[in-house]
């Protein structure tokens, strides 16, 4: 692996042997200059053969050897140049290289950035939205109402209160179909241990067609909450955390209307939430008509 040091090092051994070869030129050129300034204005004389001779072989000997060595360090000069291209061409790749890779860590840091801008932007419409489904079930809560009779504008009771209303009827009805008579609400003032749960049926029943036109509406839009949020893509805990906030929107007497719901055949499709949100872990057990209804698996 290069590293710019070794580039560095070789430029400064380059110019030092580019000083030395044409320090070895400069030379040579002195001893010429130096061997023609004896040669003719000395005794020797250049018309003589043996002159010429003798100033060649002295040229040859001296010179022609400390230009050789001139010659062998631009070679080596060569070489090392040859040798730098190359290590900077290895930097120019490395540098591509982490060019590259810090390119891709930019792009893998945009895409988390837009991982966790998308993540929030659909918890941010997941949210609208259930607080919308949440605001639409208290709407619905609030439009009940309960008159003496389909006919009568006089209201005796509306809101979530109308959610004790039903669980007494609930309760009455009950107790006729018990003792087969109605209006007979003394059996059941209190919880018993036990209560067919058939009997329930029948009297939820009895209770939901009275009141069909509130309750249809109130479960099946708390049922399609609970579905919104198990559909989400959400961890287990988060969902949790928002059905627990659904839970905590039920009054006691809605909960145990929604406990009798669940006990019926249209209802089933609710039990799967019930169960994985524990829907009913804070529901008032004293309003649950029998000890056994409690872990009744109809």
């Amino acid at each position: 692996m290069c590293s710019e040091s070794e580039v560095l090092s070789l430029q400064n051994r380059i110019v030092t042997y580019e000083k030395w070869a044409w320090g070895c030129v400069a030379v040579g050129i002195v001893i010429i200059t130096f061997a023609i300034y004896i040669f003719y204005f000395n005794s020797y004389r250049p018309e003589e053969y043996h002159g010429y001779n003798l100033m060649g072989d002295f040229l040859a000997g001296s010179v022609g050897s400390i230009w050789s060595l001139a010659g062998l360090f631009f070679v080596y000069i060569a070489f090392l140049g040859q040798k730098v291209q190359i290590l900077q061409q290895q930097l120019d790749i490395l540098s591509g290289q982490l060019e590259l890779k810090y390119t891709r860590l930019q792009i893998m840091e945009q895409k988390k950035e837009m991982e966790v801008q998308n993540i929030t932007l659909q918890h941010q419409k997941f949210e609208n939205t259930f607080f919308q489904m949440i605001g639409l079930l208290h709407s619905i809560v609030d439009s009940m109402d309960i008159r003496k009779n389909s006919d009568d504008k006089i209201v005796i009771q509306s809101g979530r209160d109308c959610f004790k209303t039903f669980y007494k009827d609930f309760k009455n009805n009950l107790s006729a179909v018990i003792l087969g008579q109605k209006g007979i609400t003394i059996l059941l003032s209190t919880q018993v241990e036990n209560v067919d749960i058939e009997h329930c049926k029948s009297a939820y029943q009895l209770t939901y067609d009275k009141y069909k036109s509130d309750l249809s509406h109130y479960f099946r839009t708390l049922f399609y909450i609970f579905k919104f949020v198990d559909d989400s893509d959400f961890t287990k805990s988060i969902k949790l955390d928002y059905a627990n906030l659904i839970r905590a929107q039920l009054s006691s007497y809605e909960q145990i209307m929604l406990f009798y719901n669940c006990k019926m055949s249209y209802a089933r499709s609710f039990l799967p939430y019930i169960k994985t949100y524990n829907i009913f872990k804070s529901i008032d057990d004293t309003l649950i008509v029998a000890k056994n209804h409690r872990d009744s698996k109809n």
